[in-house]
């Protein structure tokens, strides 16, 4: 599945990121993912997500 950003998705990023102190590029990954419908996103970079774990759980791959 192949899920693109829209305006909104953009603009809620943004104020996620400031809102939340996290970096953008992470944040609208966490956005679409949960966008998407996925129930968790799988990274080794768990701690950019730190501030986001109430929009998605984030995992590391081993520990799927």
């Amino acid at each position: 599945m192949c899920v693109g950003a829209d305006e909104q998705d953009i603009l809620f990023t943004e104020k996620l990121c400031v809102e939340r102190s996290a970096p953008f590029a992470d944040t609208l990954h966490a956005v679409l993912a949960r966008k998407s419908g996925a129930d968790f996103l799988v990274t080794r970079n768990v701690r950019d997500f730190r501030n986001l774990k109430e929009l998605i759980a984030v995992v590391l791959p081993e520990n799927l």
